[in-house]
Order: structure tokens, then sequence, then C-alpha cells
């Protein structure tokens, strides 16, 4: 999906918005004024954000004081601006969040009435804590530009705020769309896949491991049919450990931080090669057998099962997984694989040649 417009410098905007010195000079704020014993809290709310504009913005056109507004509609509450972004029209829905297509209050027009937009994800509660791995992810993908690396074309940069991530589209407003479920292109992107994992574990120390199953495969296309990888939530990112980051990268976590998540599952912290292989296998099973109504399989509960312990990865690994693969391609890349080492680069890059 498109929105038209004409091509302008892909960036984001800046802003040249200065912070209003009081509430009186703040556009539209007399319709708020005037009835200002039932607009005590938004008043309040207004005067406390004069440093931020857009966020102001969003109160006076939805007179509400809230960072995150909402508002009821058929399917319950729905949010319908946030943190100085209108919603525009919601794209996708999963544990991690709800992703929205947004434009941004008080912004110029890219050209003739049609504003920008940003693709802007609502970070849910579990999503949130494990924010600070995104935040990293983020910091290290902005030393590999500071240092004018290419980054892999995979991947878009995105901006973290608070509970949310977002990024501008580009010059044509671009939406990626869903991959096609032909076997023979959907192969293609599964090289394309590896050949990514190769290039952030060279470069980052790092892989994404979450590849999606129910709620969607978490890569998409764009208009010539390139992938595009759209989930950086970090509970789908593994870092590898400290004696084999890459220069200028470090995955440090803040002790509280490193505390909490180390609580809940460890898999989802540290590279592990075993959680990495049976990830990738059971992604590839899961969307080899969910289009053909012939092929059943269990493929995304093994792979929440396997995020429990390392001691249920074992078991599953040992003792199950040669019998439940069923394409070709699984079993093939386990009898070759199996005693690789996932947490090297240039296993991906076997991989991504084998594969093809």
């Amino acid at each position: 999906m498109v929105f038209k417009t004409k091509k302008l410098v892909v960036g984001e905007p800046e802003s040249d918005i200065a912070p209003y010195d009081r509430i009186e000079a703040v556009p539209g704020i007399e319709k708020v004024l005037k009835n200002a014993h039932n607009n005590e809290i938004l008043i309040n709310q207004i005067a406390a954000n004069l440093d931020k504009p857009r966020l102001v913005a969003q109160m006076i056109d939805t007179m509400q004081p809230y960072k995150v507004v909402r508002e009821r509609g058929e399917h319950g509450d729905q949010i319908i601006a946030l943190h100085g972004y209108r919603v525009e029209q919601r794209i996708g829905t999963g544990k991690d969040g709800n992703t929205y297509v947004c434009t941004r209050y008080l912004e110029s027009e890219r050209k003739r009435g049609v504003p920008y937009h940003y693709i802007v994800k609502a970070l849910s509660p579990y999503a949130q804590g494990y924010n600070v791995v995104s935040k990293l992810y983020f910091d290290n993908m902005q030393n590999i530009t500071q240092r004018k690396q290419k980054p892999h074309g995979l991947l878009d940069q995105m901006i973290i705020k608070g509970d949310m991530h977002y990024r501008l589209l580009n010059e044509n407003n671009e939406l990626y769309t869903d991959t096609t479920s032909d076997i023979s292109i959907w192969r293609k992107h599964l090289s394309d896949i590896a050949d990514m994992n190769h290039w952030l574990l060279k470069n980052m120390g790092c892989a994404f491991w979450d590849l999606g199953y129910g709620n969607g495969k978490n890569y998409m296309q764009n208009l010539k049919g390139q992938i595009k990888w759209v989930d950086y939530g970090g509970a789908g990112i593994v870092f590898v450990e400290k004696n084999r980051w890459p220069a200028d990268m470090s995955w440090e976590l803040p002790e509280i931080g490193q505390n909490n998540l180390l609580n809940v599952k460890k898999n989802l912290v540290y590279a592990n090669s075993d959680f990495l292989m049976l990830e990738f296998l059971l992604h590839c099973e899961y969307w080899y057998c969910k289009p053909n109504k012939r092929l059943e399989t269990n493929a995304d509960l093994w792979s929440s099962n396997i995020q429990l312990r390392p001691s249920v990865l074992a078991d599953i690994k040992n003792y199950m997984l040669p019998d439940i693969l069923q394409w070709d391609l699984t079993k093939n890349i386990y009898k070759d694989f199996a005693n690789n080492d996932w947490c090297d680069y240039m296993t991906w890059k076997k991989l991504r040649d084998y594969i093809k």
C-alpha cells in the first residue's frame, strides 16, 4: 500500500517549533479556557508541557490531558493519538503492541495536502520490559552508521521514545505488504533472513530469533519485492557473549534491566546456538505447513516451549526434533547444520548459500 505523494529527500523533517512561553500563546487554547472549571486537569497538563508543542497540539485537538489518547470504538478502546502523533490507520497487532500509520501534529506537508507519514509502534507492557535491549540495538546501529558503514538492506532505522518506536516513511509513504506464500520465492526470503543474521552477528554481535508465527511473519516486502524486517522488539533480539562483541559494539545491560530479563527467560537475552537453530527451523516448518491443508504442525507451540529454560530446549532438540520436521529443507538443514555454532556468523553465511 502507498500513500501517494511526490518524491522528496528522505529523512525526518527538522523541528523548528519553539516551546511556548505561556499558556495563552498556545493556538486553540481559547476553547479550553472558555470552560476552565471543567477543563482544569487538561489546562494543568498543557501548562506542564509547554516545552512539547506537538503534545500540546494533541491535547487541544483531542481535548484529553493524556500522552496516549483512547476513544471508545466498535471493538473496544482504540488509540487515536499518542505522544504528538495522530493515528490514521492501525496496521498491526501483536504481543509486542500495536502498529499504526500516523501523522505528526504541527508538521509541514510533503506536497500539496499530503502530510509526512510515520510508522509508530505503541509497545505493550511485555515489550516495554525488553525495551532496554531494543535501545542497545539501535544505539549500536547508530555506531554502524556513524562510521559510515551501510546497514543491511533488510534493516530500517527506528527511533525509540519511551513506550513507542517510530520511523518516517520513505518519500512515497510506502507501506510494506505481506510476503508471498509461494515456496520458491519464500525460500529466497529465508536465504535473505540468513544473510541478515550473518551481517548482524558479524557487525553487531546480535541476531533476530523471533521470525514470526500466528500473528504473521516479522518480515514483509516492499514494492520491489525485497523483504524488510519489521519487528525490532527487544524480546526478539539476542546477543553473543562479551568476548565476541565486534569493535565499537556494547551490549552492557543496566543492572536493573539485566536482573529483570534474566529472571524471565535467559534464552531471550543471550545467544544460544541450539535456540537459534530450533527457532529458525520451527519458523520454516510452521509457514511451510500452514498454507497446506494436508499438513499439521505444532511448531509454534514448540517455539514457545523452548523459550522457557535450557533443559526444555535440550529435550526437544535431542528427543523430538527429527520426528516433528516435515519439510525436506528443514530435515536437511538439521542433518547438515545440527553441530554447527549458530552464534557464529559463518554458520549463517553457509546457511544462506545452502538454502539458495
